[in-house]
């Protein structure tokens, strides 16, 4: 069978150990609380006599089945003597043996021979070391690593305290400025949805987005726009519906004066006065 082995990089669960561990011992907590571990296990209380009957239950269960493998074995011994295989059927049960024997030696050899070569890619390429490395190699290498993992860690120090540096920098020289360009826009956006709809807009929710919404500028002016608009084009409709049904009736109204006459009608000269 092919081993396909799914191997997580030593780096990734290096550099990720602490939320690791915030999220076994969240886990550990939830369970706790809802009552899969006990903090204090107290022991199981048995008497003497309950002892003895859980005993002697074990000792005649162990007694059983030592007499049952000793029935199968006399029976399966019974069996054997009964039915002597012949001559014929030994040749062929060899013969079955023996490919059987070939068949797994063959794939054996195969499985050893692919092995081999892939070892040998592998060093060709320099994806694995090779077979002999000295003890200072080693240990050179084992430093090397252990300097960069501390270098790793120090540089991720430095780089979320540079973000927090950089954060109240902004904050302190920028601060001011961001604000008022901030209250700017939210003052444009509410006159400029008084403008549209006619009224001053209700402040989002803390579910529908907040303050951020305000920024965005989507959602409730085109939403109250459209609100508003849905009547009048309502309106229209049924207007049309109505005026369509008035002409309706009149072209009924005047339908029997114009077909009293049938017949052929001359119309008038534009020459005669």
């Amino acid at each position: 069978k092919p081993n396909f082995d799914t191997l997580v990089p030593t780096y990734f669960r290096r550099e990720r150990e602490k939320v690791i561990k915030e999220r076994r011992q969240t886990i550990d907590r939830i369970m706790r609380e809802l009552g899969f571990y006990e903090d204090d296990a107290t022991g199981i209380i048995m008497t003497e006599m309950k002892a003895l009957r859980l005993i002697q239950t074990h000792e005649r269960a162990r007694q059983g089945r030592l007499r049952a493998q000793f029935m199968k074995e006399i029976r399966s011994l019974k069996d054997k003597i009964k039915a002597e295989p012949k001559e014929e059927e030994l040749e062929e049960g060899a013969r079955k043996a023996a490919l059987k024997i070939q068949k797994i030696w063959r794939g054996y050899i195969t499985r050893r021979k692919i092995r081999k070569r892939v070892v040998e890619e592998m060093l060709l390429i320099g994806m694995l070391p090779g077979a002999y490395t000295s003890v200072a190699e080693r240990t050179r290498a084992e430093e090397v690593k252990e300097d960069r993992r501390r270098l790793q860690e120090v540089r991720q120090e430095e780089y979320e305290s540079a973000l927090v540096t950089i954060r109240d920098d902004i904050k302190k020289h920028r601060g001011p400025a961001m604000m008022e360009e901030m209250g700017d826009e939210v003052r444009a956006w509410f006159m400029g949805y008084k403008d549209q709809t006619g009224k001053f807009p209700d402040m989002p929710t803390e579910e529908a987005g907040g303050s951020a919404l305000i920024f965005s500028r989507q959602g409730q002016a085109e939403s109250e726009r459209s609100k508003s608009t849905a009547p009048s084009s309502k309106d229209s409709k049924k207007g049309g519906k109505g005026k369509k049904g008035v002409k309706e009736k009149e072209e009924v109204k005047k339908r029997p004066e114009d077909e009293e006459d049938l017949g052929f009608k001359m119309s008038g000269s534009s020459f005669l006065a």
